[in-house]
């Protein structure tokens, strides 16, 4: 959107991510090699999330995080936002 304003070009972005599913994340980084890797997406059926992680053990993580509902399909973040919310709690192995 190189022919727009960077404040209309801000806008336009904001409000067409607004009609998209958005996902939330676990990134690995590795200090030594200055490098960031994906690892996987929390379940969720496309909207934020606010996830919190607590220690469980060796390679595990206890997840906590809110979502729409599971179950169905993705929806936009706008829709979910008007939407039920649940917190789920999952456990994370790592490798």
């Amino acid at each position: 959107m190189d022919e727009l304003p960077p404040a209309q070009q801000a806008q336009k972005y904001l409000v067409e991510s607004s009609f998209e599913p958005r996902r939330c994340s676990l990134w690995k980084v590795d200090p030594d090699a200055l490098s960031v890797s994906f690892v996987l997406d929390l379940p969720s059926r496309g909207d934020t999330c606010f996830a919190s992680a607590l220690d469980a053990g060796e390679h595990e993580m206890t997840v906590y995080n809110y979502t729409s509902p599971l179950d169905g399909g993705d929806l936009d973040w706008f829709r979910a936002q008007g939407g039920p919310t649940i917190i789920y709690r999952t456990t994370l192995t790592l490798p």
